[in-house]
């Protein structure tokens, strides 16, 4: 994640250690979840001129993410959670302001095709017991939601991504 830039996209890649082979995981191209925030972005987007002034990208698909959480059963199974906010500074001077965010479960999973993922919106409430719970009981979360969706990166924010050989 570069940190000085105006959003924070965070992007998520893992390694198989045999193979020395690494794949894009997060964002995917696709993500329901994030398409609903990247809409709801649009719709609340300050006009370009304030764009420019705060020196805010007004693109609806780019904003704040925070993986909070990572586990993994150590069989090819992974979980994560992710905060997505949308802030926008509307004054100089001033703090921006949230516009919109969700929370969202993602699981994902290596088969022979590849990875596939799902995902689920989860209530802020449950952050820190579904953070307890990965930790302690990975399978009790891993039923949320059974991986079925195809992982396609999203490679339109991969500029944040300084490992990503180009």
């Amino acid at each position: 994640m570069i940190h000085f830039a105006p959003v924070h996209p965070e992007r998520l890649q893992v390694v198989d250690l045999r193979s020395g082979k690494t794949a894009e995981l997060y964002p995917s191209l696709g993500d329901a979840l994030r398409q609903q925030l990247t809409h709801e972005n649009a719709q609340k987007m300050p006009p370009q001129t304030t764009c420019r002034e705060m020196n805010d990208p007004c693109s609806p698909g780019q904003f704040d993410e925070d993986i909070r959480s990572l586990a993994s059963d150590g069989n090819g199974k992974l979980a994560l959670i992710v905060v997505q906010s949308v802030s926008h500074a509307l004054e100089k001077e001033q703090p921006p302001e949230t516009m919109a965010s969700q929370t969202a479960l993602y699981l994902y999973q290596y088969v022979s095709s590849g990875w596939q993922y799902c995902e689920e919106e989860i209530d802020d409430s449950e952050i820190e017991r579904l953070d307890q719970e990965l930790k302690a009981n990975f399978e009790k979360v891993a039923t949320r939601c059974t991986p079925h969706l195809r992982v396609i990166p999203d490679m339109t924010t991969a500029h944040y991504n300084p490992f990503l050989t180009r």
